[in-house]
């Protein structure tokens, strides 16, 4: 933790506690563009649970508490991988409070302007069929769908194709009802992965979508390999030294 970084890398609580690993790559991804950033211990929900369960006055509770938490941390800028943190941020605090101006990046958009600036450089070859997910968040709630496909066409050895329904038009993984309808989201999973199985791999740029993907994959023996975009990114950077995709695939001859 760096106490002299205006900048915080909101790691989110599907990465902190699910998926650390993933986080450590996003912080050395933004390291060697020479982004320095603090991750902070006691980090806060961001609170976009609360709202999508309805409880608003809860919420609005919460944004404030965290935007007093924000302030006295001195952060002036967020960066962070998990979609409903980033459409939370970005849509419901200006809303609960209009003086919120923490100017508010998803690792997208980030990675994205990185590589384009020559900052970051994916040179390590994956070599794979793959398609993409669109998050309901990230896509429909917040229209980001350029930057990821930007990030995949950016790695070397992908091939590249989109799933017969994308961008606004793409199904939900089924994540939001996965407590009360754990049937009918795996239902709305099969679905997703059934319309990737021709390219084997689906990539995802958010935390929930992946948790889901991969437990109804597991869950059903499905073939098709979900896999997170910032992994892709970290390890073709030579940040990570492997990827299990690529020796599954390599024992099946792929």
């Amino acid at each position: 933790m760096s106490s002299d970084a205006e900048t915080l890398y909101f790691v989110g609580c599907t990465t902190a506690y699910v998926y650390p690993d993933t986080g450590r790559a996003m912080k050395k991804i933004l390291e060697t563009a020479g982004i320095e950033t603090m991750v902070l211990e006691d980090e806060p929900c961001c609170g976009g649970v609360i709202f999508m369960i309805g409880q608003s006055e809860e919420a609005n509770k919460k944004v404030k508490q965290n935007i007093q938490y924000f302030q006295d941390h001195n952060i002036r800028k967020i960066v962070v991988n998990c979609p409903e943190c980033y459409k939370t941020f970005v849509q419901d605090y200006p809303r609960v409070d209009p003086s919120f101006n923490i100017s508010v990046q998803h690792s997208t958009q980030i990675i994205a302007q990185l590589i384009r600036e020559n900052k970051l450089t994916l040179t390590k070859e994956v070599p794979i069929k793959a398609t993409y997910h669109d998050s309901c968040h990230l896509g429909r709630y917040c229209g980001i769908y350029e930057e990821p496909r930007f990030i995949i066409n950016s790695i070397p050895g992908i091939k590249f194709k989109e799933m017969e329904y994308t961008k606004e038009h793409a199904n939900c993984c089924g994540g939001p009802i996965k407590e009360p309808f754990i049937d009918l989201r795996n239902q709305m999973t099969l679905m997703s992965l059934d319309l990737a199985k021709r390219n084997k791999n689906i990539i995802t740029a958010c935390p929930t979508c992946f948790y889901n993907l991969e437990t109804v994959a597991n869950l059903f023996e499905h073939k098709v390999r979900v896999l997170e975009l910032i992994n892709l990114v970290a390890y073709s950077a030579g940040l990570i030294p492997d990827l299990p995709v690529l020796a599954e695939a390599a024992e099946k001859g792929e």
